[in-house]
């Protein structure tokens, strides 16, 4: 068996396909015929300088969080996928199976937060709820995420009172707008994601929902590479698989400035 198969096989067992939303585009989205993967390089996102980095590493595997394109390909994403076939790269996508995950995207948010008997949301494993050992204040929160979140030019922003108790608490890393409602079901004191939209947050404020905080989509995720590094590293060394596993550690959030409230 090549290196090749028993990475897939590893990634397979820790983020299984078919758990994947039927919408998504997960897996081996772009397939440069390699037999041998050299190094790895883990991302957020790819870009071209992803690309680049992986290059400079001699990595020919790029495992990303987000897929390159959904339906069909757009022109940025047939740039990327050019790229990284003439420079015989392999890209691998863990996307909404990465969320979903035990020790995935969302589980390692919740971490950071350090909240204590985390469930899945009660109609979706898209999210997760869990609550502070003792009840602290909004902007305590903010805080929190501050120190835990990498560094950034997007902003944190909060809908609700900054002295209000928070003691149950929803997440969900990236885009998770669509999730409000199942947050008002769950009574949580606070729901935490990213990309909310200007009406929807109007409107739960307008109904006394939870308070809302909304994270720097690219952060929000980051978080969990470092622990997809490990995993990686724990079952590839049990099959002897040598090589080394990078993390693109320079923000991929596609915002160069923001001016607002500083903590």
């Amino acid at each position: 068996m090549s290196n090749k198969e028993s990475i897939l096989q590893t990634l397979e067992v820790l983020y299984p396909i078919n758990s994947a939303e039927s919408w998504d585009r997960v897996g081996l989205v772009i397939d440069s015929k390699n037999e041998i993967y050299t190094n790895i390089l883990l991302t957020v996102d790819v870009t071209k300088n992803v690309i680049e980095e992986a290059k400079n590493i001699g990595a020919n595997l790029v495992i990303s969080h987000h897929p390159l394109w959904v339906e069909e390909a757009t022109t940025h994403s047939k740039m990327i996928s050019d790229e990284a076939l003439k420079a015989n790269i392999d890209i691998y996508v863990i996307h909404t199976n990465g969320d979903k995950a035990v020790d995935g995207v969302n589980d390692c948010l919740t971490r950071a937060l350090g909240l204590k008997n985390v469930l899945n949301f009660t109609d979706t494993d898209l999210a997760r709820i869990g609550n502070f050992e003792t009840p602290i204040e909004t902007m305590q929160v903010v805080e929190l995420l501050s120190r835990a979140l990498p560094n950034t030019q997007g902003a944190i922003q909060v809908s609700g009172p900054l002295d209000a108790k928070i003691s149950r608490v929803g997440v969900c890393a990236g885009s998770g707008g669509s999730l409000i409602e199942h947050a008002h079901k769950e009574k949580v004191d606070a729901y935490i994601t990213s990309d909310l939209k200007h009406h929807m947050v109007l409107e739960n404020k307008g109904l006394g929902g939870p308070i809302l905080i909304s994270l720097p989509h690219w952060a929000s995720e980051y978080l969990w590479l470092p622990e997809l590094n490990k995993q990686l590293m724990k079952l590839l060394t049990q099959k002897n698989v040598e090589l080394k596993i990078f993390t693109y550690k320079t923000s991929t959030d596609p915002w160069d400035f923001s001016l607002g409230s500083k903590i």
